[in-house]
């Protein structure tokens, strides 16, 4: 995120919509033959991490016949973009790497929806569309800044459809790698209904996953997310608005591994996100307006609460069932004065008064990690300030803190208190 507002998300793309996908071009011998795989060699490209093989991709994509393959055979292809029809299978035979060549511009998105002809859009769900074994790389430290998030919008898979039409993209990406990013890993849209699994991300500067558009679903399994501090691991910020004007999202998360942080997720609008088997490093960020979240078996960890970051805005229904909420010294860059392990705002001034909220923890235990110093003030839960006749609460069963919390639970806590047993 490249400010500090509260619900900063990043730039909405420019879309262009077509009514179908384009109508494949097949050579003589592959129409003769009744071929359902193309290769990518078959159509000139070389892989051997010095030819552009942009065109030639792209050629071997548009020829493959409707419900066909696209076979990426070993080695590295320079590639700076394509487009990507719906209804084909995109598959990787190991060793398959897709590199970013060098300086390439913003919007440059290796494997993209947003292209004039290649994005779906229809009444019915588009056919599966899926990517299989194969590695995308950004080549980050040879595009030129990006820190800054001047190549914020350069993803290396890029899905969206018309949010015109009801249909969505259906799109499944497993067993593929994504790496060394300026933007994001694994880019989801508006109108797109997405699996993902045994999918890993490194050095994603944005994130390794990151779903941005309305009336979509994501379904994400057994992930993992490494890098230094310039990437982040999962990011739901969504602002584009899908079919209907929704910024609806249905989301599960399961046996997500976030090794190095940044669990963020901000929904509105009646959004419903399950998560089972977390683990994420600091930073968290949570925003449920007129949201439902719920939360089993996970571990967060969480830094310095300053007037942006570590902190949930907004628990509409939000609940954590057997999950630890560890404090950890991580700072922000921004000024703080403590640590805490679930800060909530029940109020903000971006929306309207909110009324019967509802944050439940239920068998958690709230823990701080040894990074800590002595003189470092820590909350187990903090709420800020709210009235109680909004009659939003707090729940606390069965839980438990460690010692050498400053507070367990400290600030209003709605109407009754907390059920704290």
């Amino acid at each position: 995120m490249n400010n500090r507002a509260l619900f900063s998300v990043p730039t909405a793309p420019t879309i262009r919509l077509l009514q179908a996908p384009p109508v494949p071009r097949r050579d003589a011998a592959a129409a003769a033959q009744g071929a359902t795989t193309v290769s990518v060699k078959a159509y000139g490209a070389r892989g051997d991490n010095r030819s552009d093989d942009t065109d030639s991709v792209q050629k071997a994509i548009d020829a493959a016949p409707a419900g066909g393959t696209v076979r990426f055979p070993p080695g590295v292809y320079l590639v700076r973009s394509v487009g990507v029809r719906p209804g084909l299978r995109y598959r990787g035979e190991r060793g398959a790497i897709l590199r970013r060549p060098p300086g390439q511009p913003n919007w440059t998105r290796t494997f993209t929806t947003d292209r004039p002809g290649y994005t779906y859009s229809g009444d019915a769900d588009s056919p599966l569309t899926s990517f299989e074994g194969i590695t995308f790389d950004g080549d980050r430290d040879r595009q030129g800044p990006y820190a800054g998030y001047e190549r914020e919008q350069a993803h290396l898979l890029f899905l969206h459809a018309d949010p015109a039409r009801r249909g969505r993209l259906k799109a499944l990406v497993r067993d593929c790698r994504f790496r060394n990013s300026v933007a994001d890993g694994i880019s989801v849209y508006t109108n797109v209904d997405v699996t993902v699994r045994g999918c890993a991300a490194h050095n994603c500067f944005r994130g390794g996953f990151v779903l941005t558009g309305g009336h979509s679903r994501a379904a994400v399994t057994d992930f993992v997310s490494t890098g230094t501090e310039r990437s982040k691991g999962l990011d739901i910020e969504v602002d584009g608005k899908g079919y209907g004007g929704t910024l609806a999202v249905d989301v599960r998360l399961e046996r997500l591994r976030l090794r190095e942080g940044g669990f963020d997720v901000a929904v509105s609008d009646g959004s419903r996100v399950k998560g089972d088997d977390i683990l994420a490093g600091a930073p968290l960020y949570l925003f449920g307006l007129n949201s439902a979240m719920a939360f089993t078996r996970s571990r967060f960890s969480v830094g310095a609460c300053d007037t942006y970051m570590n902190r949930i805005v907004f628990p509409h229904e939000v609940t954590f069932t057997d999950c630890e909420l560890r404090v950890t010294r991580q700072e922000t860059g921004q000024p703080y004065s403590y640590f805490c392990a679930a800060e909530v705002w029940w109020q903000h001034p971006i929306a309207p008064t909110q009324r019967g909220q509802r944050l439940r923890f239920e068998r958690c235990r709230f823990t701080r990690d040894q990074s800590l110093r002595p003189s470092d003030r820590t909350h187990a839960v903090r709420l800020l300030s709210d009235g109680s006749e909004h009659d939003n609460r707090l729940i606390v069963k069965d839980c438990r803190f460690d010692r050498g919390f400053d507070e367990e639970i400290s600030g209003q806590t709605g109407k009754d208190g907390p059920a704290k047993r």
